[in-house]
């Protein structure tokens, strides 16, 4: 039974016997017009073996083969180089900066990392200075900037953003990405400086369904940023200046709003992804210490370094988010 079921899905799908020699798919030349024809025979078999099962069997037969990527339009930006792309919003266009590592293979799966500027800064800044290209991030992983909007993030007080609008932008963004590049939707990534480590927390808070873990780094933490999450555990890491005089380490008020300091939202996440009390802090060097918590259903973890409102390179903070990362699937 199982053999002929096997050469059903094989005929099905690729037209070949069982004793046929299969030949290997390659993701990057299917066109949509293939993937089409695939979708139709994987269809075609489900509901031909659905036909041979027993009476009283469960079904229906669902995920003969999983899906297959194929890319809807050329790819736009060639390995190892930058460049930037458009999405079309219900507030107007709006541009994200990408890098696109130098060994993209389009047959692989490859996760996005979000990296997020801060407040009145530019995308081509905080790629430069961030370093997440030249970084691990950058060999592993597409790396997207998406501009502010008039320079701000919802979810801080010098936004113009509607409620939803910035979260929208990213989800096209990566949508956007998908189109040409085979992009791994279990392993999508946020970062940020500022408000826009604020905005990385606001996608951990509402985007959780989307993105497998978030690294915050000198966070503008307003409370808007953890209202009415979806209450799913969360991958996180805090990394934060414990002399930041922009964001104070045990938080405060800023333009008349409330926000968090790093402790305080690392207690928040602990209880959301249901840790226990008990902490464990250990030097990682240049006298910056990460405290973990214990017993999470997802990783919980702050750096906490000696320093001001910064992007730390000693100790590296791309190489110490994205180790935190990569790790972590949806």
């Amino acid at each position: 039974m199982k053999k002929k079921l096997f050469a059903l899905v094989a005929a099905a799908l690729f037209g070949f016997s069982s004793t046929a020699q299969a030949q290997p798919v390659d993701p990057a030349q299917l066109s949509s017009d293939i993937q089409n024809q695939v979708n139709a025979a994987v269809a075609d078999a489900q509901q031909r073996i659905q036909s041979m099962l027993p009476a009283g069997s469960s079904g229906p037969v669902q995920n003969v083969v999983p899906p297959v990527w194929a890319p809807r339009e050329p790819q736009p930006v060639a390995n190892g180089t930058n460049g930037e792309m458009w999405v079309d919003t219900r507030w107007g266009p709006r541009r994200f900066l990408i890098w696109v590592p130098q060994n993209y293979n389009p047959a692989n799966p490859t996760p996005v990392f979000v990296g997020i500027p801060a407040y009145q800064d530019t995308s081509e800044n905080y790629r430069n200075y961030s370093r997440l290209r030249e970084s691990t991030a950058g060999r592993e992983a597409i790396i997207v900037y998406p501009d502010s909007w008039h320079q701000s993030w919802e979810g801080a007080p010098t936004s113009s953003s509607e409620p939803g609008q910035d979260i929208e932008f990213i989800r096209q963004v990566i949508d956007r990405t998908e189109m040409a590049y085979n992009v791994d939707r279990h392993r999508l990534y946020a970062t940020g400086m500022s408000t826009g480590s604020g905005m990385a927390a606001i996608l951990g808070c509402h985007a959780s369904d989307l993105f497998a873990a978030i690294a915050p780094v000198s966070g503008a933490y307003y409370d808007t940023v953890n209202m009415g999450c979806q209450n799913n555990p969360m991958p996180i890491l805090i990394v934060h200046g414990m002399s930041d005089e922009q964001h104070h380490y045990d938080g405060g008020v800023r333009y008349g709003w409330h926000y968090y300091g790093p402790t305080q939202l690392m207690d928040i996440y602990a209880q959301r992804n249901r840790c226990s009390p008990a902490r464990t802090e250990f030097p990682i060097g240049y006298g910056a210490t990460k405290v973990i918590a214990e017993g999470c259903a997802a990783p919980t973890e702050h750096i906490r370094v000696p320093g001001g409102h910064l992007w730390w390179y000693r100790p590296d903070t791309a190489e110490e988010i994205w180790a935190f990362l990569r790790v972590q699937r949806r």
